[in-house]
């Protein structure tokens, strides 16, 4: 993750760079956590166990997301339901990548043209299987 640093004892210099580790514990007695970055010290400014203070700075990428309520998931594979027409729905493979609050992101299987069904998906599958039963689509 790129980071902004800010070092009290030399604040004439702005530092960034490429945050390298993150301990997974925080000291009580000061209240901080050790971190590391690597960066290059030709002046021999930057010293072992500095206090610094470091601002992340968020790269984050446009993703298309779908609601979790518009998943149905079959025979070990998600779907969604593509409207075609007014009324009528196809349901159609979808490859999904990671969760993100109650949205999956979407990788792959519908174009963002197209209209799926985002609330009641499982119950328009059950009325798609009860007609598979009786013999209609």
């Amino acid at each position: 993750m790129h980071v902004v640093v800010t070092i009290p004892s030399l604040p004439d210099e702005k530092v960034e760079g490429e945050l390298s580790y993150v301990s997974p514990v925080v000291d009580p007695a000061t209240r901080t956590i050790p971190v590391r970055m690597d960066l290059p010290n030709p002046r021999a400014l930057f010293k072992p166990a500095m206090l610094a203070s470091m601002t992340f700075i968020d790269r984050s990428e446009r993703r298309t997301v779908i609601p979790s309520t518009a998943i149905v998931r079959e025979d070990n594979k998600d779907h969604v339901f593509v409207e075609l027409s007014p009324g009528k729905f196809k349901l159609r493979d979808v490859t999904l990548d990671g969760e993100s609050n109650d949205d999956r992101i979407l990788q792959s299987g519908i174009n963002p043209s197209e209209k799926i069904v985002l609330d009641g998906a499982f119950h328009l599958n059950k009325q798609r299987k009860q007609n598979a039963i009786k013999g209609g689509e």
